[in-house]
């Protein structure tokens, strides 16, 4: 397995942390079937847990403040690990090996995904809803 950033993950909890729980499970299965597609690996896995995922963002979103940097590197490096461990899961129940490091390529990813998904989300705000200067006023 390689180490990337999980942008399918990325752009799934961004929509379901701004969005609703059916936007946000609908966009995880249409980007993690693409992600199946992408990587040719067993089509639905990546799907079926980015649904899970999205659909949960939007609760999360309900729940907690996902305001604070440490905290939204945190909540996404969690996230990621729980989408890396839920397809790991479905695979293992299909009989395929898991590698000797998985976990280890799994947290490396995830920690990956955590730093670069909050640049994303700060990059992306940014320029969504630039700071208003009021000294022209």
């Amino acid at each position: 397995m390689a180490l990337y950033v999980d942008l399918s993950l990325v752009f799934t909890l961004y929509i379901g942390w701004r969005s609703t729980p059916v936007r946000g499970a609908v966009c995880g299965s249409v980007l993690g079937i693409l992600q199946d597609a992408v990587y040719r690996t067993v089509i639905g896995f990546n799907g079926l847990s980015k649904t899970v995922l999205g659909f949960f963002a939007a609760y999360l979103s309900q729940w907690v403040s996902l305001e604070g940097f440490a905290f939204r590197i945190a909540a996404l490096v969690i996230l990621a690990m729980l989408d890396n461990g839920l397809v790991g899961g479905l695979q293992t129940l299909i009989g395929e090996p898991a590698q000797e490091s998985f976990w280890a390529q799994a947290l490396a990813r995830s920690l990956l995904t955590g730093v670069a998904g909050e640049l994303i989300f700060r990059f992306y705000d940014r320029f969504k809803m630039p700071p208003k200067d009021f000294q022209r006023l």
